[in-house]
């Protein structure tokens, strides 16, 4: 009995043995991810391809939006991480790749939604906007427009509007206003010029609905050009940015922007480090550069050396965005000393 109690013994320990050595390593990197870097890699070695491929994807299916969509898509993906680009080749539809490239994946706003700040944004995309004011900018008079835009916008049509692409034949400013490539809304003073008879013009943004508010109502009166100051949400990378509908009466069109919205924009910031192997006094810095802000920082001498005397470890004395590191070594051999600082470029 005891001997056969030892071989069960064994066998179990032989089992137990064999199990464990069938369980995959705790360390081990599933295929998937490693799939994954493997395509990171390769878009980071070529992004000029991989931004090529993003745009053919989507030629097609958006013939119908003209060739503005592409000038935007193209501006935002070469400004787009690995991952942001990973995404966007990814995705199943042209809106999820554009919220892969603005937004890391995070549908982005649309008038009437809002979309809940997930964890570390800053704030409520659709609510929490930043707004940048400007001098008054042409961007559509259709008193000296070409094709599209020239001559009075007729009763029941549609024309759509960019506010910083072909606005020469718009009729605006042909140096641009300086709104940025698709902002969340823009602000605009809208005035309906010698109209035929009443109406009212109600501006949307590209891919949504016609409102049933009227933006602007106007009336024919001997010199009278009604105005409206409104804000009007933008279309996200759709090549024109919003539309104007004509309801009733036909009218000259003019639109001057005065400003635009933008999401929150986290601060990026960075690790500034400077190093000194002093044998004496020593005053170290560790600098921001022109375009960022110190938020704080510290010093360290990693080579342990007693007698290495502090005399300022903070804010640079002299005021710029840096970090100041002072002191002594009263030793024989010299020290390591590193001073460094975080520096930030402000967000919005």
């Amino acid at each position: 009995m005891m001997k056969r109690a030892g071989l069960s013994t064994l066998g179990v320990l032989v089992l137990a043995t064999g199990a464990l050595a069938q369980q995959p390593k705790a360390d081990a990197t599933p295929p998937e991810q490693e799939a994954r870097a493997a395509r990171l890699q390769s878009i980071m070695a070529d992004r000029a391809a991989e931004i090529e491929e993003v745009l053919n994807r989507w030629r097609g299916p958006n013939a119908a939006l003209g060739s503005g969509w592409e000038a935007e898509l193209r501006e935002i993906a070469g400004k787009a991480s690995a991952d942001k680009l990973l995404a966007a080749s990814e995705a199943s539809t042209y809106q999820g790749a554009v919220d892969a490239l603005l937004n890391g994946g995070r549908p982005l706003a649309l008038p009437g939604g809002r979309i809940p700040a997930g964890p570390g944004a800053l704030g409520d995309t659709a609510s929490d906007l930043v707004y940048f004011p400007l001098t008054p900018c042409r961007i559509l008079d259709t008193r000296i427009g070409t094709g599209t835009w020239i001559g009075p916008l007729a009763a029941g049509s549609t024309t759509a509007v960019a506010h910083n692409q072909n606005l020469t034949a718009q009729g605006g400013n042909a140096a641009g206003c300086g709104v940025p490539t698709d902002p969340a809304a823009i602000v605009a003073t809208v005035t309906a010029v010698s109209p035929s008879g009443s109406g009212n013009l109600r501006l949307y943004a590209t891919g949504t609905s016609v409102p049933l508010a009227a933006t602007l109502t106007y009336t024919n009166l001997p010199g009278l050009s009604p105005a409206n100051t409104t804000v009007v949400p933008t279309g996200q990378i759709l090549g024109y940015d919003f539309y104007i509908g004509v309801f009733a009466a036909a009218t000259h069109v003019v639109v001057d922007v005065t400003g635009y919205f933008w999401s929150p924009v986290r601060p990026a910031c960075r690790n500034v480090t400077a190093n000194v192997a002093p044998t004496s006094s020593f005053n170290l810095l560790a600098s921001c550069a022109a375009t960022e802000v110190y938020t704080g920082g510290g010093c360290n001498e990693t080579t342990w050396v007693t007698g290495v005397w502090w005399w300022q470890n903070g804010p640079d004395a002299g005021g710029t965005e840096a970090h100041q590191c002072r002191g002594w070594n009263a030793n024989a051999s010299a020290a390591s000393v590193t001073a460094y600082a975080r520096c930030c470029t402000l967000g919005r």
